[in-house]
């Protein structure tokens, strides 16, 4: 445990009960990624994410320390950063792998279904004028921080490039 990271971490996110959440859900659901792939939209996934931790969860967030009873489980924000950035990629990648454009459409259709994330990369766009009206506008852009921002390759990229542009007028 002394290799986890909790600094500046509210306690609902500590990793001690993320992995407990997780185990919940992988021991309460069997065929979970059949089940996964069977889900028509993300409300139906989130339904099945949303697991209960067992009781001994309900009065701890690290292993031997008691805190306030609260019961815990994986909130619709988790889930859906779930859904983003692990779901929706392995179904597109066994899409590819089995052939089956269907989970492939299915998958970006998801992506326009959810709100987009809410993070640091995020928000500079938006204090650029650049909105997102889903979690499929948040991963364009946050791909686009990363392959051209990180990498001072404004010049490079048509966004960067109207921007530069509209600071300089």
């Amino acid at each position: 445990m002394h290799l986890w990271k909790f600094l500046r971490l509210r306690p609902s996110n500590f990793p001690t009960l993320r992995i407990a959440e997780f185990s919940s859900l992988l021991s309460g659901s069997g065929n979970l990624f059949s089940k996964t792939l069977a889900c028509e939209n993300p409300e139906q996934i989130r339904t099945l994410y949303r697991s209960k931790t067992s009781t001994y969860w309900d009065t701890h967030y690290t292993f031997g320390n008691e805190s306030e009873y609260k019961i815990k489980s994986m909130g619709d924000k988790t889930i859906d950063s779930m859904i983003i950035n692990t779901i929706i990629p392995f179904m597109f990648v066994y899409a590819e792998v089995k052939n089956n454009d269907r989970y492939k459409v299915k998958a970006l259709r998801f992506l326009e279904q959810i709100k987009p994330e809410n993070n640091k990369i995020i928000k500079i766009w938006n204090k650029l004028d650049v909105k997102c009206r889903h979690a499929a506008d948040s991963q364009a852009l946050l791909q686009l921080a990363n392959f051209y921002c990180e990498k001072k390759r404004c010049l490079e990229c048509q966004i960067g490039h109207l921007v530069l542009k509209k600071n300089n007028t």
